[in-house]
């Protein structure tokens, strides 16, 4: 005869268990943070003082001397960046909120697996074409990484539903943000398409006298990345907040901050003679839908936790 030995699962086993697995979440989420948190604000701030030595050689670790020329010479792609980099500050701090706090929060989590590989793939094609260094790979390797550990996260997180939340606002968000992200996104990294078109939609943001500067690889594949790549996880992250509005309040931080940060800049981009009236329309609806978001955040009961037990 073969005996059989069971282990029985008690309640106080599975609340260890649920403990021991929130650290690690905790931990996951305080890294991934402060890893975006880290390189895009000390790269925006720094891309504040182009002139510096300090800024010449912080950007030299990544980028190559003929990145380092096009970016420096070029005030859209310069102006570009830094737009690009608060809006990562703006989701870093969306993330800081998972590791903070106990909330079901998928919009940012597949928002941000989705929006890390891409980052993963740019680098990659920049790397290709000699404009980025091994560090610079490097870094988006690091994304990659993370986004495989988000992927698990995920897997490991149900919501709970939790009644509250404005869908139709996030609706209406997903689809300002998509409007702008997926044609930018495509007329930038396939002009041939359609040439005519992506002049048109450059001057249409930078206006005419400036085309001269978005013509390059280089150039393109900076504003793939401010257009495309980052908008287009804004709009996949207020799509999923509007199929559970009470239960993502980590990806309506990152929203609040970033659509200020996005008004804040348009003002000295148009000062500068960088974008249009046009973008700055755009920035002022940015701040409008901002103030909603925090009304709704504010307003949205917190969720209890959503992490696996059994």
């Amino acid at each position: 005869n073969t005996e059989t030995e069971t282990t029985t699962t008690t309640p106080s086993t599975r609340r260890t268990q649920s403990a021991v697995l929130w650290k690690r979440i905790m931990m996951l989420w305080t890294i991934t943070g402060v890893h975006a948190l880290a390189l895009s604000a000390s790269t925006g701030l720094s891309l504040m003082f182009p002139e510096s030595p300090l800024t010449q050689q912080m950007v030299s670790q990544f980028y190559t001397s003929e990145a380092m020329s096009l970016l420096f010479g070029n005030p859209i792609a310069l102006w570009m960046m830094r737009f690009t980099m608060a809006l990562i500050v703006a989701a870093s701090i969306g993330y800081l909120t998972v590791a903070s706090s106990s909330h079901n929060n998928l919009a940012i989590k597949i928002a941000a697996a989705v929006g890390k590989t891409l980052v993963f793939v740019q680098m990659l094609q920049m790397y290709m074409e000699g404009y980025v260094k091994p560090a610079g790979l490097a870094v988006g390797t690091s994304d990659l990484v993370l986004a495989l550990a988000i992927i698990v996260d995920i897997k490991n997180t149900r919501h709970v539903n939790t009644e509250g939340g404005n869908a139709t606002l996030y609706k209406v968000a997903a689809t300002h943000a998509a409007l702008i992200g997926v044609p930018s996104l495509v007329i930038t990294v396939v002009p041939s398409l359609s040439p005519q078109l992506y002049d048109m939609a450059m001057t249409m943001f930078f206006g005419a006298d400036n085309l001269r500067y978005v013509h390059g690889s280089f150039d393109r594949a900076v504003l793939s990345g401010a257009f495309g790549m980052v908008v287009f996880f804004y709009t996949l992250g207020y799509y999923l907040i509007s199929l559970r509005p009470a239960n993502n309040n980590a990806m309506k931080v990152a929203g609040v901050v970033g659509k200020t940060f996005a008004f804040a800049l348009a003002i000295p981009m148009y000062l500068n003679g960088i974008v249009t009236v046009i973008a700055v329309a755009i920035g002022v609806s940015d701040i409008i839908l901002g103030v909603f978001y925090f009304l709704d955040w504010s307003a949205t009961p917190i969720p209890n936790k959503s992490i696996k037990t059994q």
